[in-house]
């Protein structure tokens, strides 16, 4: 009864400002504990975030809802609609155009969904949902990554709500930034092949030829 309030409450706050998607990532953090009772509880609230919010984030709400999620507990993706999360993606990032998001997308379809490593195996669903979301980053980073920043993806590595004490800035900053590159690198492995290099402009991603 106490995750229903709560799931009520911010689906008030949410009203009130709806184009902060602080509120909505929020909400997914905290109905995980609700959905030991209730499995299809997250979803049902991503759900009723996305039409409450419509008008600004058209399908956006429902990845929004959803992104923390994952990251503190992967078997959270089990109920996930992946064509609709993939949809809000797209957007957000379209309305957004917005290079800080950009960055989290991509760092979220990186590393959180990158394929699962844990003793109890996700489901078969759950695992085809998180490749789905995990091959997003290719357009992501194609269509949409004009700039780096570092420090989003070196937090995209680290446990939510950690306690631990951080690494100073720099180092948060420097692992980020090579994590980012390593990854991009591997992605993009094929079009480098032949000593090419990628880079990236506010016009997007471009090829650049071995001397």
């Amino acid at each position: 009864m106490r995750g229903r309030q709560l799931a009520d409450d911010y689906a008030a706050l949410i009203s009130l400002d709806p184009i902060s998607h602080r509120h909505m990532r929020a909400l997914g953090r905290y109905m995980l504990p609700l959905r030991r009772q209730e499995p299809g509880a997250l979803e049902v609230e991503a759900r009723r975030t996305a039409l409450q919010t419509r008008d600004s984030w058209q399908a956006g709400g429902y990845a929004w809802v959803y992104f923390d999620a994952p990251a503190v507990e992967p078997g959270a993706v089990e109920l996930l609609d992946g064509d609709f999360f993939v949809e809000g993606m797209r957007n957000i990032i379209g309305r957004q155009k917005n290079q800080h998001i950009v960055n989290q997308f991509a760092a979220f379809c990186a590393i959180t969904m990158a394929p699962c490593q844990r003793e109890k195996a996700l489901s078969r669903r759950a695992e085809a949902t998180r490749a789905q979301l995990h091959d997003c980053l290719g357009w992501i980073l194609s269509e949409h990554l004009q700039e780096l920043h570092p420090l989003i993806w070196s937090q995209t590595l680290l446990a939510p709500g950690t306690t631990t004490r951080l690494p100073p800035r720099r180092a948060l900053v420097l692992k980020g930034r090579q994590t980012a590159l390593r990854i991009i690198a591997a992605r993009f492995s094929g079009e480098m092949s032949d000593g090419s290099s990628i880079a990236f402009s506010p016009c997007g991603m471009y090829r650049l030829p071995a001397l």
